[in-house]
């Protein structure tokens, strides 16, 4: 016997849910007309993996030479870069960063670089892979510490335990994890900043959000790693997901691809292609809209959708063996 009342529950939730986008995105886009329009713009350099590090000058020189021609373009509000985009380690107290980043710009600049924190007393130092935003001038108006390292690239597990391991690896970085998620901040900008894959972990997005008031997301990432394949696309969908969350933009700066401006109800405003050296540029609103039903109840809801479903599976379970149905059957 056909089961039409499952196929029909589900096509009632389907039609549910496209009937409440339907509503639900106009009037999104309806009040996002009421907050601060800025124009962001995004340098893609499209940097080899390992021309980054074999001549890290002439990365920066790419760099810079992009950002004047959009500085000249379009009158940016704000330019970011990659991650990792100024591949040097900036001096541990620095407080203008013109002279060694940003030269002959004079828009402010959100951009990936390098940072070392002497350890105090220990004749030590911790190494960070870092974002920071300077303005207009130069001068650094905050930064923000990568949390989730890559392991294997960024350091190795137990390294710290166990140091003898890092000699077995030697190519693997030896950084450590940041320990704040402050919004980056000037003027109106509260920036929530994502570095790398940060930007595919929603629960970790959503604190940072919610603790730190942030009106705009920035993601900073390097997938040349993967080469040419489907990876920096995949990367790219999930991050989209973390601006419908938060009804914010995403603005997402890459080395290599895929670059994007996201809206807060996932549409692609500007995009780049894989393994291209392009700019792209689009206008946003730095949003503060009341708190998503993701924002407010997190991944609880899953979780409860996990639990009624192992509980239904247990009913049937129940029913089928007391019944000498099929799960009966197969107990004995």
């Amino acid at each position: 016997r056909f089961a039409y009342a499952p196929l029909l529950a589900a096509a009632s939730i389907l039609l549910l849910l496209l009937a409440y986008g339907a509503w639900r995105i106009p009037d999104v886009d309806a009040q996002t007309k009421n907050f601060p329009k800025r124009r962001v713009a995004l340098v893609q350099a499209n940097i080899g993996m390992f021309a980054k590090h074999k001549d890290p000058f002439a990365g920066h020189r790419q760099h810079l030479k992009q950002s004047l021609a959009l500085e000249k373009k379009v009158h940016p509000d704000l330019i970011v870069w990659p991650e990792s985009a100024f591949n040097f380690f900036l001096p541990e107290r620095a407080l203008n960063v013109r002279q060694w980043v940003s030269k002959n710009l004079a828009t402010p600049l959100l951009f990936g670089g390098l940072r070392k924190q002497s350890v105090m007393g220990e004749g030590d130092e911790r190494r960070f892979n870092t974002a920071f935003l300077t303005d207009a001038q130069g001068s650094i108006q905050g930064s923000y510490d990568k949390i989730y390292l890559l392991a294997f690239g960024e350091y190795i597990p137990l390294g710290e335990t166990f140091p003898f391991i890092y000699d077995l690896s030697p190519n693997t970085g030896h950084f450590s994890r940041g320990e704040h998620t402050r919004a980056l901040t000037m003027q109106e900008w509260r920036i929530g900043t994502l570095i790398c894959y940060e930007d595919i972990l929603p629960g970790f997005v959503r604190r940072a959000v919610l603790n730190n008031k942030a009106n705009v997301l920035v993601n900073i990432t390097n997938d040349a790693w993967f080469g040419d394949t489907s990876e920096p696309w995949i990367h790219l969908a999930l991050a989209k997901l973390r601006a419908v969350e938060n009804r914010l933009y995403l603005v997402r700066s890459t080395n290599s691809g895929v670059s994007a401006v996201v809206d807060p109800v996932g549409r692609e405003l500007a995009r780049t292609g894989t393994y291209t050296r392009e700019n792209i540029w689009a206008d946003i609103h730095l949003m503060q809209m009341p708190h998503t039903l993701y924002q407010r109840f997190g991944d609880w809801p899953g979780w409860l959708a996990l639990m009624a479903l192992v509980g239904m599976f247990g009913y049937a379970y129940w029913r089928s063996k007391k019944s000498g149905g099929a799960f009966g059957r197969l107990t004995r």
